[in-house]
């Protein structure tokens, strides 16, 4: 809300681009709304990538973080409804060295990137002391989402489950 807010009183032209998924744009044009812009929300939808597209994307993590440029092709069949899981399933397959066949099962090496997911995100957020919070308060996020951040009703929440003091 700060941003819109901010964006609607500014006595100059302000644009502001903000990436969401598609259940997000009610809540982004409710906060319009209170600034009697609602109007102004646009919408641009983003096609999905091709399966060369994927396969590319595959390729240039891979190669990024050390990978075999090989395992692009099964990592994009495997991943290629979801851009983010591609990325992430090759830096996983680069940097943990997973064997190539399991690239072959789709669902197997769907799972085990997946399972891993977290550990990659939170590994670079936190200490080995705080992966247990910080893996916590993911589950939680996707469990509620969307949320607001600054939802006191949310924060109460992520501290109740993650028994983190406040």
């Amino acid at each position: 809300p700060m941003l819109i807010g901010y964006a609607a009183k500014v006595p100059f032209d302000v644009r502001v681009l903000i990436a969401t998924r598609p259940y997000a744009l009610a809540r982004l044009r409710a906060q319009a709304g209170a600034f009697a812009h609602a109007e102004a929300v646009d919408t641009l939808s983003v096609e999905p990538l091709s399966a060369a597209e994927t396969k590319a994307l595959a390729e240039e993590v891979l190669l990024t973080f050390g990978g075999a440029a090989e395992l692009a092709e099964p990592i994009a069949r495997a991943t290629q409804d979801c851009p983010l899981v591609t990325v992430m399933a090759a830096r996983i397959a680069a940097t943990e060295k997973l064997p190539p066949g399991l690239a072959l099962d789709t669902q197997a090496f769907r799972d085990t990137i997946m399972g891993k997911f977290a550990k990659v995100i939170t590994g670079d957020l936190a200490g080995p002391g705080d992966q247990k919070a910080i893996e916590d308060i993911l589950q939680v996020i996707a469990l509620v989402q969307p949320l607001g951040l600054e939802d006191h009703k949310f924060r109460g929440l992520v501290v109740s489950v993650a028994k983190l003091e406040y």
